[in-house]
């Protein structure tokens, strides 16, 4: 079977995010845009709680994760999205956790954080 090239990224990035078990972009329709010297992110995570939502950086990448944990209940058909399921997003290596505001409102998580951040750079003197 000849792969293309969106078939050998969806795949490699299934090996490195293997936790993944449906593509991602199915289930967190994001908008991304800039607003003054701001991004701000707006992730679509209809009938989520907001205690179920983690978000984390590391390294200008991040992570967004839901767990919806599993219930007792059976279902005779179950079509929206439940248990561990995420989405990374590639940033500013210069952000840093404090640099992000985010806010959950009818179901959209809401992220703020600058285009650009000043970073002071220090020198070195050499003796």
């Amino acid at each position: 079977m000849y792969m293309t090239r969106t078939n050998q990224l969806d795949s490699l990035f299934n090996e490195v995010f293997p936790y993944r078990e449906r593509p991602s972009v199915q289930y967190m329709h994001t908008d991304i845009k800039k607003v003054n010297e701001n991004y701000i992110m707006e992730i679509d995570l209809p009938g989520v709680s907001k205690e179920s939502i983690s978000i984390s950086l590391e390294k200008g990448l991040l992570t967004i994760m839901v767990n919806e944990g599993n219930e007792d209940t059976e279902y005779v058909l179950r079509e929206r999205v439940h248990g561990e399921y995420g989405r990374r997003y590639r940033v500013s290596k210069d952000l840093v956790e404090e640099d992000i505001k985010a806010a959950f409102q009818q179901g959209v998580l809401t992220l703020t954080f600058p285009v650009e951040k000043k970073v002071e750079r220090k020198t070195i003197t050499i003796e």
